[in-house]
């Protein structure tokens, strides 16, 4: 998809200034309108009414201690769920020298995030970096002391194919961009967040329901909004359905 305007909704709040400003460099740099909203009452409803595919909205969130909280229950985690385009939750003013990071899963979820993190590689010129946990199986009870498979009989073969299988449609619409698939072995909430040191960009994906309700995000969308330092990307499942191939 390519973005063609920015919405930040905006409040008195500290947060809410840094992410004005975010939003502001990312339409300078994007060439696109930046348009700022201030809604003092209904604001999920206007944030919501204001998105749109091809918009990127940007709001602020506290500090990293009360992030999940400020995320689920509130107006950021609302709108991040019911909102037509991607979501980018600004919590400090900060421009991280990093590549942009994408959480891959196996259930489809990850398929809009993946390849909208490929554009905003492409556009910033930073490598990629597609990040798959994969929980190693348990012993069966009786197998042995160790308490973890070591056969090679699985191995992560499937999970490495997850990771080819999400990256293969950005690779051929964005060639230029250098794509690290990097697989983890653990619990996904984790060890994934470990990988996200220094992210220019953090892009996580959600399956978002009907707009205000539904489930959120899930626990490993929840444990990398909640460590990283870096803005977070929240890409609905049915965000992003075609990509550009030009820059």
């Amino acid at each position: 998809m390519t973005i063609t305007n920015v919405v930040v909704g905006v409040d008195d709040s500290v947060e809410s200034r840094a992410a004005e400003r975010w939003a502001g460099r990312y339409a300078e740099a994007a060439g696109v309108p930046l348009r700022v909203l201030h809604a003092d009452a209904e604001p999920v409803a206007a944030l919501v009414e204001a998105s749109s595919g091809s918009t990127l909205l940007v709001l602020g969130a506290r500090d990293r201690g009360r992030l999940t909280a400020a995320l689920f229950g509130s107006v950021s985690g609302q709108v991040a769920v019911a909102a037509a385009g991607p979501v980018v939750v600004v919590r400090e003013e900060v421009d991280p020298p990093g590549p942009v990071v994408v959480a891959v899963d196996a259930a489809g979820t990850s398929d809009a995030a993946v390849l909208f993190a490929f554009e905003e590689a492409a556009r910033r010129g930073r490598e990629l970096h597609a990040v798959h946990a994969w929980p190693v199986p348990a012993l069966p009870s009786g197998a042995g002391s160790t308490g973890v498979m070591t056969s090679t009989r699985y191995l992560p073969d499937a999970a490495l194919a997850v990771l080819a299988t999400a990256v293969a449609a950005g690779r051929a619409a964005f060639p230029q961009v250098i794509v690290h698939e990097r697989l983890v072995t653990g619990h996904p909430e984790e060890v994934v967040p470990d990988e996200t040191t220094d992210a220019a960009m953090l892009v996580v994906g959600s399956r978002g329901r009907t707009p205000l309700t539904g489930l959120l995000l899930g626990s490993t969308s929840q444990a990398l909004l909640h460590r990283s330092t870096g803005p977070v990307a929240v890409v609905r499942t049915e965000n992003v359905a075609v990509v550009r191939t030009e820059n």
